[in-house]
C-alpha cells in the first residue's frame, strides 16, 4: 500500500490558497506543477532584468536633469551628461563612467560628479543582480508546502468494524500503519540516521519531545524500583499547524502528551502457581475478569526455567529467540476506571492514577541469552554467568558463558496524560487521561460530547475540536503500538543476533520508551494524512464500508486544509509575486512616461527649459546633428525629436584623419596618395577584367 513517502501518492490542490503558518499577509500562496512553476520563475527573472534596465533609465533621467546647467561647462560635464542620456543599461554606464573617471583622474574636481554616478550605478547593478537571484525566493522562501486534495475524509466507525469482512482487515490495516509510523520514526526522528524514506514529506519532520531521565516515581512510594531514575517524556505543546492542519493562528489547537514510566517491583506483587501446563508467575497489579470468573492477577508469565528449558537441554540446539512483550492497559474516565473493553484489568490502588491512563508492560526474555550482564532496571540481567554447550553459540565444544534475567518477567509501569488548548497555553484543559482531557476541553471549545450535536455543527470551534479529537483518537495509542510491534518496538533489537543479546547500557529501557514516544508521535502525524485521504486498495478495499465521513461544513473545510510537502510542485508567495510585478510595472511605466510628461510640462508651461532640451539633444543622433550643423553641413529639421532629419541631397561633413590620432569632421576627405594609387590600380584591373 502507498505510504506518505511516495512522492506522487497524494493529489495536490493547484491554484491560490492561504498558508496560515505565514500569516494573513504573506500566507496567500500560488501552487503550480513543477514545470509550470519553473516557467514562472524564469519569466520572473527576465522581468526583473527588464525592470532593472528601465529603472536605470529613470535614475539616469533624474541625474541628468539634476546636473543640467545652462552655464558654460567643461568636457567632463558634457561627456557625463551624454553617458547618462545614451547608456542602454547599468553595465554600459559603469564601463563608460569608469573610463571617464580614469581618463580625467589627474583633476579630482572634474571627476567628482561622474565618480558619484559611477558608485550609484555599481550599487544599483549589485542590488538588481541580487534581486534577480532572489526572485526565485518568491518560491523557495515559501517552501514546498502544498494542500492535499482530500478523498474519503473521515474516520473508521468502530461500530462498523465488526462486520465479518472488516474486522480482521481493519486489524491488518492498523498493523501496517503502525509499521509505517515505526519506519518513519526510526529513519526520520533520529538525528544521525540516513534512511531511504523521504523525511521531508511531512510539514514537520518530527515532533520533538523533552525527556527527563531523573524523574520521580509515577506511582505510590515503594512501587518503583528506583525513586529518582525514571523517565518522563513531555511532547510540549504541539501546534495543530505542526501536524499540517492549515488554519489561522486564532483557530489553532494545541495538544500535549506526557508519558511517565518506571520499572516497578515484583516483590509483593507476584506469586507462583502450579498448573497443568507447568508453573506460571502471576502479577498482582490488578484484577481481571474472565469467562471463569474474577482473577486476582493482571497477567501471567512463564517461569525462567520454562523459558530456558529448551535452551538448557543438552539434547537441543537453540536457533533463535526473541523477547515477549505483553502490554496491559487501563483507561480512566471521570477519574475512575472504565470497566469495559477499553481496560484490560482493574488496577490496585498503588498503581492507579485518577488523572492518567495506565499501561503496564511485561518483558519476558523468552529464551534470549545475554552475552554481558547489565544493570538496566527493566531488563534485569543477572551479574552471574552460566555456561551452555551449544554448536550455534560457539564453533568449538568449549562452554560459553551467558547471562539470564533475574525475573520471569519484568514489569514497566507507564502513565499517560493529555492536554488540549484553544489558541494558546492560557486556555487549556487540565492534564489528565485522554477521556478526561477531552471532557475538560469540551467547555473550552463549546462542545459537550465527543460527537457534534446538530446545534454545534455551525460552531466553528466545536467543529474544529471534534475534527481534531477524532484524528488524535484514530491514531494508534501506545498499547496498540506495543501489541502490533511486540519485541520489534525495542531498540535493543539492534544488537540481538539470533538468540544472543549484545551488551546493553544501564539506560536501555529509557532508550526503548523514548523510541515508543517517537513512534506514537509519528503515528499521530500520519493520522492527519489518513483522515483526509483514505484510499485503501486491493485487499483493504472493503474497509471503505467502515468509513464515516464528516458532516459539518467546518469539518469538511478542514478536510481540504491538510498540508504536506511536495517537490513535484512549486508554491509561490502571492504577496511576493504581486509586489514584484506591481513595482516592476510601475517602474517600467514611469520610465516610458517621464520623458513625455516633462516634455509636455515644458511645452505647456516652459518648465525647466534647459534640462528638457539638453536631455533631448544629448541623444546620439542629435549630438551628431549638432556636430555637423555647427560646421555648416546640411539643413536640419526636427531638432528636438529623437531622430533629426537632414534636407534631401545635403552632403554632410567627412572624417578628416589627417592626424590619425585626432580625427575631426571636415568638408572633404583627405586621402593618403600611396593608398590612392593602390586603389586606382585595383579599380583599373577590375575594369579590364
Amino acid at each position: 500500500m502507498a505510504t506518505p513517502q511516495d512522492a506522487e501518492y497524494y493529489p495536490v490542490q493547484l491554484g491560490i490558497w492561504t498558508n496560515w503558518s505565514r500569516g494573513p499577509v504573506f500566507g496567500p500562496t500560488l501552487t503550480l506543477r513543477r514545470r509550470d512553476g519553473d516557467l514562472l520563475i524564469a519569466f520572473t527573472a527576465l522581468f526583473v532584468a527588464l525592470v532593472s534596465t528601465r529603472g536605470w533609465r529613470v535614475v539616469s533621467f533624474i541625474f541628468h536633469r539634476y546636473y543640467a546647467s545652462p552655464n558654460p561647462q567643461g568636457a567632463v560635464y558634457h561627456q557625463h551628461q551624454a553617458i547618462l542620456r545614451n547608456s542602454s543599461n547599468t553595465q554600459s554606464s559603469i564601463l563608460q563612467l569608469a573610463g571617464l573617471v580614469w581618463a580625467n583622474r589627474v583633476d579630482k574636481r572634474k571627476i567628482r560628479r561622474p565618480f558619484l554616478t559611477f558608485l550609484v550605478a555599481v550599487v544599483y547593478a549589485v542590488a538588481f543582480s541580487a534581486a534577480g537571484g532572489f526572485s526565485s525566493q518568491i518560491s523557495t522562501a515559501v517552501g514546498t508546502d502544498v494542500l492535499i486534495k482530500s478523498k474519503n475524509c473521515g474516520w473508521n466507525d468502530r461500530d462498523l468494524r465488526n462486520l465479518p469482512d472488516v474486522t480482521f482487515l481493519s486489524a491488518a490495516f492498523v498493523a501496517e500503519q503502525v509499521s509505517n509510523a515505526a519506519n518513519y520514526a526510526q529513519q526520520c526522528y533520529s538525528s544521525n540516521t540516513a534512511g531511504i524514506l523521504d523525511c521531508g514529506r511531512l510539514v514537520a519532520k518530527k515532533i520533538p519531545s523533552q525527556s527527563n531521565t531523573q524523574a520521580g516515581c509515577p506511582f505510590e512510594d515503594g512501587v518503583c524500583r528506583d525513586s529518582s531514575a525514571n523517565l518522563l517524556v513531555d511532547s510540549g505543546y504541539i501546534d495543530s499547524q505542526d501536524f499540517g492542519l492549515n488554519t489561522p493562528h486564532t483557530e489553532k489547537i494545541l495538544t500535549r502528551y506526557l508519558l511517565h514510566c518506571a520499572p516497578i517491583k515484583t516483590q509483593g506483587y507476584s506469586s507462583r502457581m502450579h498448573t497443568t501446563i507447568g508453573d506460571i508467575t502471576l502479577y498482582h497489579y490488578g484484577n481481571t475478569t474472565t469467562s471463569s470468573g474474577v482473577k486476582d492477577y493482571m497477567g501471567t508469565a512463564k517461569t525462567i526455567e520454562s523459558q530456558y528449558a529448551y535452551l538448557l537441554s543438552d539434547k537441543t540446539v537453540q536457533v533463535t529467540a526473541n523477547y515477549d512483550l505483553s502490554p496491559f492497559k487501563v483507561r480512566v474516565e471521570n477519574g475512575v476506571i472504565t470497566k469495559n473493553r477499553n481496560s484490560d484489568f482493574i488496577p490496585i490502588d498503588s498503581v492507579f492514577r485518577p488523572d492518567a491512563d495506565l499501561t503496564i508492560v511485561l518483558l519476558a526474555t523468552n529464551g534470549v541469552i545475554h552475552t554481558k550482564p547489565s544493570s538496566d532496571q527493566w531488563y534485569q540481567v543477572s551479574p552471574t554467568s552460566q555456561n551452555v554447550a551449544s554448536s550455534d553459540l560457539t564453533s568449538s565444544p568449549d562452554f560459553t558463558p551467558f547471562f539470564l534475567p533475574l525475573e520471569d518477567a519484568s514489569p514497566l509501569g507507564c502513565t499517560q496524560q493529555w492536554q488540549f488548548c484553544r489558541q494558546s497555553t492560557d486556555n487549556c484543559s487540565p492534564l489528565g487521561s485522554f477521556s478526561d482531557s477531552l471532557a475538560g476541553a469540551a467547555l473550552i471549545f463549546n462542545t459537550t460530547s465527543d460527537h457534534l450535536t446538530s446545534s454545534a455543527y455551525n460552531d466553528i470551534s466545536a467543529a474544529q475540536f471534534h475534527y481534531f479529537q477524532t484524528v488524535v483518537g484514530e491514531s494508534p495509542e501506545l498499547n496498540t503500538i506495543l501489541q502490533k510491534m511486540g519485541s520489534t518496538s525495542l531498540i535493543s533489537q539492534n544488537s540481538l543476533v539470533t538468540s544472543q543479546q549484545g551488551p546493553l547500557p544501564s539506560n536501555q529501557w529509557q532508550i526503548d520508551v523514548a523510541h515508543w514516544v517517537d513512534i506514537q508521535m509519528a503515528s499521530l502525524q500520519l493520522s492527519f494524512l489518513r483522515t483526509v485521504y483514505y484510499n485503501p486498495t486491493g485487499q483493504f478495499a472493503p474497509l471503505l464500508r467502515s468509513r464515516r465521513n464528516f458532516t459539518s461544513q467546518t469539518e469538511n473545510s478542514l478536510c481540504m486544509s491538510q498540508k504536506v510537502k511536495s517537490t513535484a510542485h512549486t508554491s509561490f508567495s502571492l504577496f511576493g509575486l504581486i509586489f514584484t510585478y506591481a513595482v516592476g510595472f510601475i517602474v517600467i511605466t514611469a520610465s516610458f512616461l517621464l520623458e513625455p510628461v516633462f516634455w509636455l510640462l515644458y511645452r505647456k508651461r516652459g518648465h525647466n527649459q534647459h534640462a528638457t532640451l539638453e536631455w533631448t539633444t544629448n541623444t546620439t543622433l542629435q549630438l551628431q546633428r549638432l556636430a555637423h550643423e555647427g560646421l555648416g553641413f546640411g539643413t536640419w529639421s526636427k531638432g528636438t525629436e529623437n531622430i533629426p532629419v537632414a534636407k534631401t541631397g545635403d552632403t554632410l561633413g567627412c572624417l578628416d584623419y589627417t592626424n590619425p590620432n585626432h580625427p575631426v569632421l571636415g568638408s572633404a576627405p583627405v586621402v593618403d596618395q600611396s593608398q590612392a594609387s593602390i586603389s586606382t590600380v585595383v579599380e583599373e584591373n577590375e575594369e579590364n577584367n
